[in-house]
């Protein structure tokens, strides 16, 4: 089901896009579609660029604008999720994982410290029952705590100057 203006996804490209938002690496990927780890990265670039992220977004933000365009499923909770209940520390932390690309931006976004960045997104992911941040952001999206609207273009990931 396409709900955007892009390009629709290939096949190929909706099956790694699922895998991806429930965390997986892509040789995990890999080995469960039978591809190589290089063309699962490319269906990841290739997807990122047919929903509008720009060259280098991070999976987490590329999960995001799957899920948002409902491009592919939302993961399964895992049995300990069900009870996650996330604060609005949580979802600031969460949204700023589906809109920044560096890491000290993700902490400034969420008004943290860069410094307490790891520990608070362990905590988090221990407390979601998430693999990494890509999986956190699935599991966001099937919690709605991300809500399920598109994204708009002030969404799109940002990059700073330092990072041009």
């Amino acid at each position: 089901m396409n709900t955007s203006a892009h390009p629709p996804l290939t096949s190929a490209q909706k099956r790694v896009g699922t895998y991806l938002v429930q965390g997986l690496g892509n040789q995990e990927i890999a080995q469960k579609m039978g591809l190589a780890p290089s063309t699962v990265g490319g269906h990841i670039r290739n997807s990122g660029r047919r929903l509008g992220c720009p060259s280098g977004s991070p999976r987490a933000v590329i999960a995001h604008r799957l899920l948002a365009h409902r491009q592919v499923p939302p993961p399964p909770l895992p049995t300990h999720s069900r009870a996650f209940k996330a604060s609005e520390d949580d979802r600031e932390l969460i949204s700023a994982h589906t809109t920044h690309v560096l890491l000290r931006d993700i902490a400034a976004a969420a008004l943290i410290p860069p410094a307490d960045y790891r520990k608070r997104v362990t905590d988090l992911l221990h407390r979601a029952g998430a693999i990494n941040p890509v999986h956190l952001v699935g599991l966001a999206h099937t919690l709605n705590i991300l809500g399920s609207n598109t994204p708009t273009a002030a969404q799109v990931p940002k990059r700073t100057e330092a990072a041009r």
